[in-house]
């Protein structure tokens, strides 16, 4: 490098990191998406007559997003590898995230999965339900039509539209989230949401499943409230729409996740029963 190259990489990074200039051609995190980070450069004089220096420039960094770091380690790696210092990537958010912006990003990006699963389930397994607990069918204008009042199709639409009313549930859940904290009403939402979806796998008949998904659409749409909530609270002010686009875009992960266990309902009669069983796992 020629001095003037020279002393652009001497400049502490002001872009997705802000570093701290230690001396030496050591410099560490000030601010920025990392619970570690480190630059170093080592520096030499050339062997040409040019008057040039050769450096080798080290990073060491650790991402702070847990569990979808792997979505940000290729982009931040070609960026530093590129020796770009440009203020933002196209794919960074406006606003520089800090370790606790990142860490908040990935940990409401599960819930979001978690309860993007939730808010899915009835909606693709009713008819698999209904046709459990239907006693006998006939063919109504060519389409396969259970003759059981209590699972017919305008009762799979009663039931939807009961589910539904599990509104009221929501707004109390986001009053609880300002009297006792969004931390304590996010887990019991997740937690119960999840709970009440499993304990629908062991239904009666339709009216239990009716009253489980309730419970859950209820506690699943109020926790979908309290996420937002959250990450505009936490996020910085250029961040929030990349954080919560992030975010919308894990709950239809969530949602899809639902799909791919739907095979398993064509096993047996009672194979729906699995698709809510699976709500359990994701309570720890």
């Amino acid at each position: 490098m020629d001095d003037t190259a020279l002393a652009v990489l001497r400049t502490p990074r002001d872009g997705i990191v802000a570093e701290r200039d230690l001396g030496n051609g050591r410099y560490e995190l000030a601010e920025g998406p990392f619970t570690t980070y480190s630059r170093t450069l080592a520096e030499k004089p050339s062997s040409d007559a040019r008057g040039t220096t050769e450096v080798i420039e080290t990073y060491e960094w650790k991402i702070a997003v847990p569990i979808f770091w792997f979505l940000y380690w290729l982009p931040v790696r070609r960026h530093f590898a590129t020796g770009s210092r440009v203020d933002s990537p196209w794919w960074a958010p406006s606003g520089r995230l800090d370790s606790r912006a990142a860490r908040v990003i990935g940990l409401l990006g599960l819930l979001a999965i978690v309860n993007g699963f939730l808010g899915t389930v009835i909606g693709q397994t009713l008819t698999f339900a209904a046709d459990e607990f239907c006693e006998s069918f006939e063919m109504v204008d060519g389409i396969r039509t259970c003759v059981d009042p209590n699972a017919d199709r305008s009762a799979r639409a009663d039931i939807f539209s009961l589910t539904r009313v599990a509104i009221v549930l929501s707004l109390l859940l986001a009053v609880a989230g300002d009297r006792f904290g969004r931390r304590m009403a996010i887990t019991v939402a997740v937690v119960s949401s999840c709970a009440a979806t499993a304990i629908g796998a062991l239904s009666p008949g339709l009216w239990a499943v009716t009253l489980s998904q309730t419970i859950a659409r209820g506690l699943a749409t109020g926790l979908s409230i309290l996420i937002i909530v959250v990450a505009a609270e936490e996020l910085p002010p250029k961040s929030r729409a990349y954080g919560i686009s992030m975010i919308a875009l894990l709950a239809g992960f969530g949602s899809g996740m639902v799909i791919w266990v739907l095979p398993v309902a064509d096993v047996a009669v009672w194979g729906w029963r699995i698709v809510y069983a699976v709500a359990i796992v994701f309570i720890p």
